[in-house]
């Protein structure tokens, strides 16, 4: 199994004391088993999103990629499309690798 990331853990962290911290405000809890609930909430919470963290990096990377590519195609079809407008557009030449 591999080893968290520092992001990973401090997500991870970050995620179960602010969760913690705003379930005690909000539900109140004053008994020992409803601390416990809270606290065990909070610890599932902090693990999905320390979990979720490598998902969620891989996705951005993915559409980030994406939409560059899109970005540039896009600004290639302007520049042949000015090119042609202006009259001084090439026409394409056949390759000459096999």
């Amino acid at each position: 199994m591999p080893r968290p990331t520092p992001l990973q853990a401090l997500f991870g962290s970050a995620t179960v004391v602010c969760a913690a911290l705003a379930l005690l405000a909000l539900t109140e809890a004053r008994s020992v088993p409803a601390v416990l609930a809270v606290s065990a909430g909070a610890l599932a919470l902090g693990l999905l999103v320390s979990l979720a963290i490598p998902a969620l990096l891989t996705a951005g990377a993915r559409s980030g990629g994406r939409l560059r590519a899109d970005a540039a195609r896009r600004a290639a079809g302007l520049a042949a499309r000015a090119r042609m407008e202006q009259g001084t557009a090439r026409l394409p030449e056949p390759s000459l690798r096999r």
